[in-house]
């Protein structure tokens, strides 16, 4: 999730809220035309390929390395003389942790998409937007 900044290219107005970047849907509905128009921030599972999947797993990884360091440095400040061992130990811990907590975020992100793509209506609007191959 984000805040984010969307102009309708149809009617030019400018609304701002918090829209999903990487899995969730993949178009917006102008609240002053009615309009939908395309989001490039978002897209459905289902239509990423394998590299696109694969790489939307990286900051996974990285907000997990950065989230696992944070304790460590905590540590640091604490103890005068920290222990690699206690060091190594931390990260792993915390790094896996971080892991488990962005990755249920995402699980839930992805078993939306897939229940959304479900709908033979919203199929629809995706194609009718370009979005979807018949």
């Amino acid at each position: 999730m984000a805040i984010s900044i969307k102009t309708c290219p149809h009617c030019k107005n400018t609304t701002s809220g918090i829209w999903s970047i990487g899995v969730g849907k993949p178009f917006v509905e102008c609240r002053n035309c009615g309009k939908m128009f395309v989001d490039r921030d978002a897209t459905e599972w289902e239509l990423k390929n394998i590299f696109q999947k694969i790489l939307f797993l990286v900051p996974l990884l990285y907000t997990s390395f950065l989230l696992g360091v944070a304790p460590i440095l905590i540590y640091a400040v604490l103890v005068d003389y920290p222990s690699d061992t206690a060091v190594k130990y931390i990260w792993m811990s915390s790094s896996f942790v971080a892991a488990l907590f962005c990755g249920w975020h995402l699980v839930g992100d992805i078993k939306a998409s897939k229940e959304r793509m479900k709908d033979p209506d919203y199929r629809q609007i995706l194609q009718s937007i370009g979005l979807l191959k018949h």
